[in-house]
């Protein structure tokens, strides 16, 4: 999935509390997004600081990209189980 990742502001707030208390478990997690791009090889750690941020939180990216997954999945779901139009 690319960003942005779109997820309504009530889906986010969920995914991000998800996202928090994983944080207390894992130093990724706690680790800010310029901190991550330090550690990669390339032109990709720049690419991430400048979509999200230097300061952002690792496990803010994650909530946010999960949230997004989730709505869109719900999304088609409901397009796909949703009243047949044209049914002979």
């Amino acid at each position: 999935m690319h960003t942005p990742y779109p997820a309504p502001h009530e889906l986010l707030k969920k995914f991000l509390r998800m996202s928090r208390r994983r944080d207390d478990e894992d130093a990724l997690y706690k680790a800010t997004v310029s901190e991550l791009a330090s550690k990669i090889q390339g032109p990709w750690g720049q690419k991430l600081i400048e979509i999200f941020g230097a300061n952002t939180k690792v496990c803010e990216v994650v909530a946010r990209y999960n949230a997004s997954a989730y709505y869109i999945d719900k999304a088609l779901r409901r397009l796909y189980e949703g009243p047949s139009f044209g049914r002979f």
